[in-house]
């Protein structure tokens, strides 16, 4: 007889762990107990020598679905000849080493029982199990116990107890149980001018909100982490009355459909795209459209972004609807309402009823949005519901000395995520939002407070991006005034966009980084956004970069790109690029060139690709971010082999874009298709990737290209760039598990300052 303690670390609460810890136990007739700590779980375990490994082998290769074992540490112990084998209460200390799951989309058999009228459950919108349900956005602290969620409030009925107290139950320690008899409860409520009138509860307030939908109103449902928007996504007048609403005319709304045949009606589904749509994560996933872009949902695009039903009350609205809208409950710029009563104050303008619920949100966290390329490659465009908190190791990038020392990674401006670092792992944050206003920089503030109780860590640096004005500079500042002791970090925009692939693949020797973006602050006070750098660590040189152009009247041109356009002809063509602005007041913007009025200069690629859809009359102003980006690669999409470039000059360290712009001027002359147009713009830009990464490698011998920034977003653009790259034996390396956009900014941050950190002491 032989008796070991085993200590469990990684997600493994709040996904059945010790239940299946139980039942291996009784089933190779050994004593002990099993408890959860904020180290993992620990069990004791006693018995036969080939039992405790009939039981080791079993934790290791058939653990809870959910879960994830970063290690197993086992130790020889003394003997107590224990009579049973227990689930012991949870043991608290200071330090964490936990991994907190995301939320899980609803199992198969909990729909089983939602929909069996002989269930006790039948019609619930809250069931749930230790394999579903709610977890990052209702929990408060760790260990994730119900006491430490907003489940706290609701006792439990005597049959709930029965099966949360019973190891064989797959609700046993499920901290979200409930029944009809204790749990949340939904209430459809009207607002007008905020004198809230009730309608329904319950299953008639379910029925009443699909007949609604039915009508054409337009109703705010909450959920999992906060509040969504939703319409009949086939009635094109409440779409444009929800746009005009919402004050959103062109930007693509997200689709929930009742299932993956619903799905497959409307757009086309490959093997690896239905296996993410049908996952426990259950995102947003951006499909090609079958049929016409000119529609009310997602206008001017081939691709619609899709979810199905990842929580119980949405299968019970789906019951008889196929699809809906699903666009985030918030107003613009505004973070998505997680409150009954912040969401009747906020979307009454918007909105003509609210379904609510009385189970709190304590982090609210938006859907996330991914994308499969390269056939098979899961690539992130918005990481939040489903894959937060879920860490990226760093394993291999960061020295062991320093892996106790906690990081916090500020992130960027736009699309905002902070990060911060536990050891040797990353958590990147949910999706924040723009930090452009009072609401949103304070769910940032709280989002970090929540992330570092959950953690159990206190950030001894702190690294942020270099410009001066942004939120999260300001918050970085704020942090270093109040904490005399902390440690920071300024890191360059596009060096951390370069880090944040080397940190998601363990890249420790240099990189040639190509970061094309919209705006980042430049070493020498420009605005960059289309660099090629050479990373070494914490470390970068700028090689290459694209030719400044003026930005005439600074944000104003990247709302108004006509601006962007003239610049480029301007500077080209003199007084001749007035023609091609008749309608536009160009006098105004030619004297602010000329005298140089508030006319950053720009080398961003991002900024090209409005001057392009300028240029060719796609459109002369934008409503969301890189909408024209979007529309030309949308034109460009065709199945065309065509690989006709357009002519540049590389000179010194610049690359002059004007023989391409008069190209590209001659073929819209020349009465060429928009089509055709785009598409040897693009093929360009991939020529000019491959031809400045070739120079470097002759140079510097490295032979690894990382590719990131929010032009890399674009399908074609990174396809052409990475098989150009490839045909010529680089290594190629793009994000994935975080954005490329400025949502994967934190990630790179972190690993900088990780770099940073190893080669200095940290008192």
């Amino acid at each position: 007889m032989k008796r070991y303690k085993i200590i469990i670390s990684g997600r493994v609460q709040g996904v059945g762990f010790r239940p299946t810890i139980y039942r291996y136990a009784l089933q190779e007739k050994l004593k002990g107990f099993v408890l959860n700590t904020t180290n993992g779980v620990v069990v004791e375990i006693e018995g036969k020598e080939q039992n405790i490994k009939n039981f080791l082998k079993k934790i290791k290769t058939q653990s809870p679905k959910q879960s994830k074992i970063a290690k197993i540490s086992i130790q020889k112990i003394e003997q107590k000849y224990d009579r049973k084998f227990l689930i012991k209460k949870s043991v608290l200390s200071k330090k964490s080493s936990l991994e907190i799951s995301p939320d899980i989309s609803i199992c198969d058999d909990c729909k089983r029982e939602l929909f069996s009228k002989n269930d006790r459950r039948y019609l619930y919108p809250f069931i749930n199990c230790t394999n579903c349900g709610p977890r990052f956005t209702i929990i408060k602290d760790v260990p994730y116990d119900r006491k430490n969620t907003t489940m706290h409030e609701f006792k439990m009925c005597e049959m709930c107890k029965k099966e949360y107290a019973d190891p064989a139950n797959r609700r046993f320690h499920a901290q979200p149980d409930a029944c009809w008899d204790c749990g949340p409860d939904v209430e459809l409520v009207a607002s007008k001018k905020l004198k809230v009138k009730s309608l329904n509860k319950g299953k008639k307030a379910i029925q009443k909100t699909i007949e609604l939908l039915k009508k054409g109103k337009i109703v705010a449902i909450k959920g999992i982490g906060g509040f969504h928007i939703a319409c009949d996504a086939t009635n094109d007048e409440v779409i444009k009355k929800l746009r005009r609403r919402k004050n959103r005319p062109d930007k693509p709304f997200a689709v929930m459909m009742k299932d993956i045949n619903t799905v497959k009606k409307f757009c086309y589904v490959s093997k690896e795209e239905e296996k993410i749509l049908n996952s426990s994560e259950k995102p947003i996933v951006l499909l090609k459209k079958k049929y016409s872009t000119q529609d009310t949902v997602a206008p001017n695009n081939n691709s619609l972004g899709v979810m199905i039903p990842y929580t119980p009350l949405h299968c019970l609205l789906f019951q008889s609807i196929d699809l809906l809208v699903m666009t985030s409950g918030n107003k613009q710029d505004e973070p998505i309402c997680k409150t009954n009563d912040e969401a009747i104050k906020e979307l009454s303008g918007i909105c003509d009823y609210f379904l609510i619920h009385n189970r709190d949100i304590y982090n609210r966290c938006d859907d996330s949005i991914v994308k499969v390329q390269n056939k098979n490659d899961l690539v992130i465009i918005r990481r939040s519901r489903g894959y937060v908190p879920n860490p990226i190791g760093l394993t291999r990038s960061v020295n062991a000395k320093q892996s106790k020392t906690s990081i916090l990674a500020a992130g960027a401006e736009l699309k905002n995520t902070f990060c911060l670092t536990r050891g040797n792992e990353a958590y990147v944050s949910q999706f924040i939002g723009d930090l452009k206003d009072s609401k949103t920089y304070e769910f940032y503030k709280e989002s970090i407070e929540n992330m570092e109780s959950i953690l159990k860590v206190k950030p001894k640096a702190i690294a942020y991006d270099l410009h001066p004005d942004y939120l999260s500079t300001k918050c970085a500042n704020e942090l270093r005034t109040t904490h005399s002791k902390l440690f920071t970090i300024p890191t360059q925009h596009h060096h951390a966009h370069i880090a944040s692939v080397c940190a998601e693949n363990n890249i420790d020797d240099k990189v040639i980084g190509v970061s094309f973006d919209g705006t980042g602050y430049g070493m020498d006070g420009n605005i960059w956004g289309g660099e090629f750098l050479i990373v070494n660590g914490g470390t970068f040189e700028r090689k290459y970069h694209l030719r400044y152009i003026k930005l005439p009247g600074g944000d104003s041109a990247v709302h108004e790109i006509w601006r962007i356009g003239f610049s480029y002809l301007y500077s080209i063509f003199g007084d001749k690029a007035v023609k091609f602005y008749p309608d536009k007041n160009v006098s105004v913007i030619k004297n602010i060139i000329n005298k140089n009025i508030n006319c950053p200069l720009t080398s961003s690629v991002g900024r090209l690709f409005d001057a392009v859809a300028s240029i060719i009359n796609l459109r002369q102003e934008i409503t969301f971010d890189a909408q024209a980006a979007i529309e030309l690669e949308f034109l460009a999409s065709s199945k065309s082999k065509n690989k006709n470039c357009y002519e540049y000059e590389i000179s010194g360290e610049e690359i002059n874009l004007k023989k391409m712009i008069i190209g590209i001027v001659d073929d819209f002359n020349k009465h060429k298709s928009n089509s055709e147009i785009s598409l040897k713009f693009h093929n360009t830009l991939a020529e000019i990737i491959l031809n400045i990464c070739q120079k470097l490698r002759k140079e510097t011998k490295i032979n690894k290209v990382a590719l990131s920034g929010g032009v890399f977003q674009n399908e074609i653009l990174l396809e052409k760039s990475v098989k150009l790259l490839e045909n010529d034996n680089f290594y190629v390396f793009f994000n994935k598990q975080v954005p490329t956009n400025d949502g994967g900014i934190s990630l790179g941050q972190a690993w900088i300052a990780n770099k940073i950190m190893n080669s200095i002491k940290i008192a």
